[in-house]
């Protein structure tokens, strides 16, 4: 190999721990995995479903949702974000209904970018005139856009 220049050469030396460690930990994980099977020869190793919290049949009504996950922050911002909460509570020893939900509206979607693009729905629909469906009109289009792009570009 060519000898390589001064900047190549330090990074190479300063990269070299870190290489290094990498070595390291593929060896370890290589014993791990070696001490595992030796550890497990011979003996049976039985699988099973996930955890479903207690339940011998879960749903998909029981899984946890995004909105579980993100409850602790919409719950700590829930002012700002207009939460709404419905709740049917638990009435009595054997109650036959209860539900809970929760509803966080998208601000962004909801402010932002419904009305901008309604206004940009207006505006195209306004044009709508000029896509007439005539193959030889835009092809007029074309060669007009093209003029103007070249009598731009010359002046």
């Amino acid at each position: 190999l060519a000898a390589l220049p001064a900047p190549a050469s330090g990074l190479l030396a300063a990269l070299a721990p870190l290489g290094a460690a990498g070595a390291a930990v593929a060896v370890l994980a290589l014993l791990l995995a070696g001490l595992r099977v030796r550890l497990l020869a011979g003996r049976p190793v039985a699988s099973g479903p996930t955890w479903g919290c207690g339940y011998d049949a879960p749903t998909p009504r029981m899984q946890y949702t995004a909105s579980s996950f993100a409850q602790p922050l919409t719950a700590l911002f829930s002012g700002a974000l207009g939460t709404r909460r419905m709740e049917e509570p638990v009435a009595g020893l054997f109650p036959a209904r209860a539900s809970f939900e929760t509803r966080t509206p998208d601000a962004a979607r909801e402010r932002l970018f419904a009305p901008a693009f309604a206004g940009v729905e207006d505006l195209l629909a306004r044009l709508r005139w000029l896509q007439n469906g005539s193959l030889q009109l835009y092809v007029l289009y074309l060669a007009l856009t093209l003029v103007v792009l070249f009598l731009w570009k010359l002046g």
